[in-house]
Order: structure tokens, then C-alpha cells, then sequence
């Protein structure tokens, strides 16, 4: 008989839930707002004519444009097990990386000065091979995000390896990075 290997798992289906007045989608939503003004002039003025049909369609199809690119309800998932750490997230490659592979985990926490624009950048370095990945609120919740990296600390300290985090970020023109408690 087979005994399954201990794993760590987060599963998540949508990122943290961002101010609707980030610049995407406010520009998103400007685009439309002209949109249907135009259209709602354009059929005050010329009534019978197919102009406000093809405006109002034009408004439709960025929405649903829009609403398609979200990654919302998408799978997310992060698994630590034995042997592998496994990353899974919407549009982009799954990642996989052994544990004999890495000799040391880097963590920077990213501060941009247009909130809430930080992200976290793992960097996976062994003798042979060096691996990125990063993170945002998009990808995960901010609860799992923390939890992640709780784990990916405890896990990396417990097999021997070296684990670092640090927080980068641009304060008055100035470049300051400390250290990351995590």
C-alpha cells in the first residue's frame, strides 16, 4: 500500500477584490460612457438612421470584451508537497519546481507608488537552474497570499535550505529596502 504525500494546498478562484478605479478599468469605463453619449446624441439627431445601432453594439462588445478578459473564477493553485512546489495561475504556464533543485528562496515584495500595485517576486535559485515567479492580489487572495509565503518560509527552513524577504520600495524619490516580515 501507497501513503499519500503530505501536501499544502491553497486553491482559490478569484484574486482580491480591486478598487473598480484602477486606471484599466476607469479608462474601460470612459470609453464606453463616450461611447453611449455619442450614441444617445447620434439617435436624438439622426432618429431613423442605423448609426446609434452600430454605437450601442460598439458599447455591448467592449463590455463583453471586457468582462472576458477577466480572470475572475479562474483557477488558482499553489501545492507544496515532499518532492515539488507547484503553481498554477490564469493565463500563464503552470510552474513546477523540485525541492532538490533549489538551494535558496528569495522573496521581494515590490511597492509601486500607485496603490494597491505591489507584488511579490520569488526567485527559486539552485547550482543549476534559477526560477521567477510573481504574485499579486490579482492572483491570490491577500489571506492565502500571506499564508503561502508563511509556509514557503517554514518549509524552505525546515529542508536546510536559505530563505530571504525583502521589501523594496520608492519613497520620496528615494529607493529603500527592508527586511520582509513575514
Amino acid at each position: 500500500m501507497r501513503s499519500e504525500e503530505a501536501r499544502f494546498e491553497i486553491i482559490d478562484f478569484s484574486g482580491e477584490k480591486m478598487s473598480l478605479f484602477t486606471l484599466q478599468c476607469s479608462t474601460v469605463m470612459l470609453i464606453c460612457i463616450v461611447l453611449a453619449l455619442i450614441g444617445f446624441v447620434s439617435y436624438i439627431v439622426f432618429y431613423p438612421s442605423i448609426i446609434a445601432l452600430f454605437i450601442s453594439i460598439g458599447i455591448i462588445i467592449v463590455f463583453l470584451i471586457y468582462t472576458s478578459m477577466s480572470e475572475n473564477g479562474m483557477l488558482r493553485k499553489f501545492t507544496i508537497s515532499e518532492s515539488t512546489i507547484e503553481i498554477l495561475l490564469p493565463r500563464r504556464d503552470p510552474f513546477a519546481i523540485k525541492w532538490s533543485q533549489i538551494d535558496e528562496i528569495k522573496v521581494r515584495l515590490i511597492n509601486l507608488n500607485v496603490n494597491p500595485f505591489q507584488f511579490y517576486e520569488i526567485t527559486f535559485s539552485g547550482e543549476k537552474k534559477q526560477s521567477k515567479i510573481n504574485f499579486d492580489f490579482k492572483d491570490f487572495k491577500r489571506e492565502n497570499l500571506l499564508k503561502i509565503l508563511k509556509t514557503l518560509k517554514i518549509e524552505t527552513i525546515g529542508r536546510n535550505k536559505k530563505f530571504s524577504a525583502t521589501k523594496e520600495e520608492i519613497v520620496s524619490g528615494i529607493f529603500l529596502v527592508d527586511d520582509l516580515d513575514i
